[in-house]
């Protein structure tokens, strides 16, 4: 698949620079490889078959996860999860 989201941007830079990143950053990576694309508008999978925003697929359980994960990071400061989000030495 020649496509990619831009929200795996960094952690995509970090492994072809050979750093180190978080968890968080891993956790994109593997999910990259199922769901090469996903945003707003719906998802692209390791297939090339395209869903729409709001359509049942069989990654329905998938994009949840990530949906929860962006929002643990994002809003719910009160209970990120930052060993998650940082590295160890940063928390």
């Amino acid at each position: 698949m020649d496509k990619l989201s831009v929200n795996y941007l960094s952690s995509l830079l970090l492994k072809q620079a050979g750093i180190q990143g978080t968890p968080y950053n891993d956790y994109l990576m593997k999910l990259s490889e199922t769901l090469p694309v996903i945003n707003t508008v719906g998802i692209v999978d390791n297939e090339a078959q395209y869903f729409r925003r709001g359509d049942p697929t069989i990654h329905d359980r998938e994009v949840l996860e990530y949906q929860q994960i962006l929002y643990n990071n994002m809003l719910d400061t009160a209970r990120r999860r930052n060993d998650l989000f940082y590295p160890a030495s940063d928390f």
